[in-house]
């Protein structure tokens, strides 16, 4: 089992928090895993619940388009 890099403690469980990724002027939801002890986060990704969403309303829209 991994250990958190700031407080040492083992990391049995992340807190998961939304954040919002930015690349010059576009946007996508993000998540952080965050340290359920001190806070620390621990990572950040893609949230990948609203990226399916993404692309799921893309393709129906585009569909749409006929």
């Amino acid at each position: 089992m991994g250990t958190c890099p700031k407080c040492d403690k083992p990391v049995k469980f992340a807190q998961v928090e939304s954040v919002v990724l930015v690349s010059g002027i576009d946007t996508w939801n993000g998540i952080s895993y965050v340290c359920q002890s001190c806070h620390c986060v621990l990572g950040i990704g893609f949230d990948p619940s609203a990226l399916r969403e993404d692309i799921v309303s893309a393709v129906v829209e585009r569909l749409g388009q006929d």
